[in-house]
This record gives C-alpha cells, structure tokens and sequence, in this order.
C-alpha cells in the first residue's frame, strides 16, 4: 500500500511541478492548482488514516466517511487533470508550431 500511496503522491508532485506554467485563462490555472494540490495531498491523508486504522486500531465512522469524501474528490482532481491538459491544446503559443532543428541538439562525432 505504502508504494501505491508513494506513486500516487509522486504523481500529484509532478503536476504541482506546473504551478506557473502559463495556462489560456485565469480560472484553468487556479483549477489545475486546487486538483495538483488535492491529488498530492489526499494520498497522505490516506496515509495516515491506514496507520490508525492498522496500527492504532482505532475507527471512525466520521473519519471513514472523511476519507470516502477525500477519495471522490482525488479522482475527480486526477480527471480534472487529465482534461485539462487535452483542452489547453486548444490554445497553444505560436513557438509551439516552429519546427525543431534537432541536428543542432545532438554533438557531432
């Protein structure tokens, strides 16, 4: 579980790794902030919710239902997420269409 959880916050980190990024509108940038942030962080709560559970042996009704909450709204930041980075194709910058002269990346031999 510690590794899911692991790869899951690795996941969320790579996406707050675009926190000024330039995105088309005001409103897509604070979204893509607010899901990045949901999907780096709720697999910590889910952390911390399975050693109480496990190791403290201690459940909550209030705390389970929390936790479903925090998982619905991870998936949604994660499709969210997903979406967003489809529909800023939309509205790419004019570089982004300039063809690349790979030649003068790679060294000569």
């Amino acid at each position: 579980k510690i590794v899911a959880y692991g790869a899951a916050v690795v996941f969320g980190a790579i996406h707050c790794a675009a926190w000024d990024f330039v995105f088309p509108t005001k409103v897509e940038r604070t979204l893509w902030r607010i899901c990045a942030s949901i999907a780096t962080f709720v697999p910590l709560l889910l952390i911390c919710y399975d050693f109480m559970v496990n190791r403290l042996k201690k459940k909550s009704v209030i705390l389970g239902l929390v936790m479903g909450y925090a998982i619905l709204f991870y998936v949604l930041a994660r499709s969210v997420l997903i979406g967003q980075a489809f529909v800023a194709l939309r509205k790419l910058p004019s570089t982004s269409f300039e063809t690349v002269e790979w030649v003068t990346f790679l060294p000569h031999i």
